[in-house]
């Protein structure tokens, strides 16, 4: 660690002036916003293809899974529970009599999708998508047990609509985001807000380039790989997610409440695969992580290496104005002795 953090030494000298130059761009939010962007792509254009195509399986199935639970939960119980917004929304007009249905009920469909990812809070520690490197196995466990839940309280009224709302929301929160992507599995409004963004930006790169690639810059390309990447995992979202409630509408008229088992089914399904990867990429995995730590651990000690230099060359530079200042008296006290 001694090695990365910068020392004043012979081989590495870093003047005042610089290291003021480096501390006054970092603690600017506009240069920390466009290193986080830069590194955001860096991440994008890089990713691991098992990684990747892990990521679309499971974004696609879950979504998949959100649909048909969507469109039970609507068939049987009269309510979404997928989302928060149409029961905020229901709150107020019920409050006023413009919506048949008590207050109570939709804000508690709200109160239990924020349960439901304060447990996935609980189980996963950071939003950032990582295979391997958090219990996601257990947490679809939980998932595929909270989903079938339902068809063994039938006789409670609308229980059932608030354990899928807390599913829901469990869900919703499993990978919040990945390689620069935010993702969620459950409402379809921010997928195809970032649909439609992507495929605008990469519509605007073409017009603004005439229509050729070959006028595309490095970090065109770069831009556009996002972009491509992007409408290609936000459509897969989409689908899945429109392609699960068509399933759940067409399983309901046959099976009823009994198609909740068909997600949850799935929810094992990836629990067991996730599981399996785990144990044929543990070497790989444990070094990945150690590595990780050790480079937070190494810009830790930059940072404090960093600040430390800071402030030594800010007392310095304070010493070396107060020795001018004494010595400037000196010699006004020695002209007014002559």
């Amino acid at each position: 660690m001694s090695g990365f953090v910068m020392q004043r030494s012979q081989s590495m000298m870093i003047s005042d002036e610089t290291l003021g130059s480096i501390g006054e761009a970092l603690d600017s939010r506009h240069f920390r916003a466009a290193l986080q962007e830069r590194l955001a792509v860096v991440e994008s254009v890089s990713v691991d293809s098992r990684e990747k195509i892990g990521v679309h399986v499971s974004g696609f199935t879950l979504a998949i899974c959100a649909g048909m639970v969507n469109a039970v939960a609507f068939a049987q119980f009269g309510t979404y529970v997928s989302h928060v917004s149409g029961s905020s929304t229901a709150i107020g007009l019920r409050q006023f009599g413009d919506q048949e249905g008590d207050v109570p009920t939709p804000a508690l469909l709200v109160l239990d999708f924020v349960i439901g990812s304060i447990l996935c809070g609980l189980l996963i520690p950071k939003a950032t998508l990582k295979l391997g490197k958090a219990p996601y196995s257990s947490a679809l466990m939980l998932l595929a047990l909270i989903m079938a839940t339902p068809t063994l309280v039938t006789g409670y009224g609308i229980l059932g609509a608030h354990l899928l709302a807390l599913g829901c929301g469990l869900q919703n929160g499993l990978c919040s985001s990945w390689s620069g992507n935010v993702i969620r599995t459950t409402h379809m409004t921010g997928t195809g807000t970032d649909l439609g963004l992507a495929a605008g930006r990469i519509l605007s790169r073409f017009l603004t380039k005439r229509l050729s690639v070959s006028n595309f810059a490095p970090e065109d390309w770069e831009e556009h790989t996002v972009d491509r990447n992007k409408v290609l995992l936000m459509s897969l979202l989409l689908a899945g997610f429109i392609g699960g409630a068509y399933a759940g509408t067409i399983m309901y008229n046959v099976c009823g409440l009994f198609t909740l088992l068909m997600p949850s089914c799935l929810y094992c399904g990836l629990a067991v695969v996730h599981a399996l990867f785990v144990r044929s990429q543990k070497e790989s995995i444990n070094k990945s992580a150690a590595l990780e730590a050790q480079f937070e651990r190494q810009l830790s000690g930059a940072s404090d290496g960093f600040g430390r230099q800071l402030s030594g060359a800010s007392r310095q530079s304070r010493q070396s104005k107060l020795l001018g200042d004494i010595k400037e008296e000196e010699e006004d006290t020695s002209l007014a002795a002559a």
